[in-house]
């Protein structure tokens, strides 16, 4: 029961930009209900709150690593999708950020890490960026079957 309470004030706190209270309340409930899928989605958007103010970036990248990962479990967690929805302006932002991020990895020619993230980025959302680029750095890497059975019915999406 004291869940119910603290799910609320969680929000009120993310709407106050009071994040590591936020990230400390969403560790505090996933310890004592890792099915509660709504505190992996109140992390994620703290931790990606966290990774984009000047004074929490030193630790940058791993806020924005945990976000992907509260991300992550959440959208595994939550059945019906009801939560998402809720949620879809910081869900969209992580995505981006993970695409850009992917992006980079692409062009350095990292195409197995793209790959990684690319997957997981379609997985999440079903973005079509996300899966074109999947083909393609499959394609690049190597995997050239792989990456045109990707790219064929994305191209049929994308031209009819």
């Amino acid at each position: 029961m004291a869940q119910d309470k603290c799910l609320p004030k969680a929000k009120e706190f993310l709407a106050k930009q009071r994040y590591p209270k936020v990230v400390k309340m969403a560790t505090k409930g996933i310890e004592k209900n890792r099915k509660e899928a709504e505190w992996y989605f109140l992390q994620a958007a703290a931790e990606l709150e966290m990774s984009e103010i000047p004074e929490y970036r030193e630790n940058g990248e791993r806020h924005f690593k945990a976000a992907v990962k509260s991300l992550k479990k959440g959208m595994e967690r939550d059945e019906n999708k009801r939560l998402a929805k809720g949620y879809d302006s910081y869900v969209q932002r992580i995505i981006i950020l993970s695409n850009a991020e992917a992006e980079t990895y692409y062009y350095q020619g990292r195409y197995s890490k793209a790959i990684i993230q690319y997957r997981d980025n379609y997985e999440l959302t079903g973005d079509t960026l996300a899966r074109t680029m999947l083909g393609m750095s499959y394609y690049k890497n190597g995997a050239i079957y792989n990456g045109i059975e990707i790219l064929k019915p994305m191209a049929r999406v994308m031209y009819g």
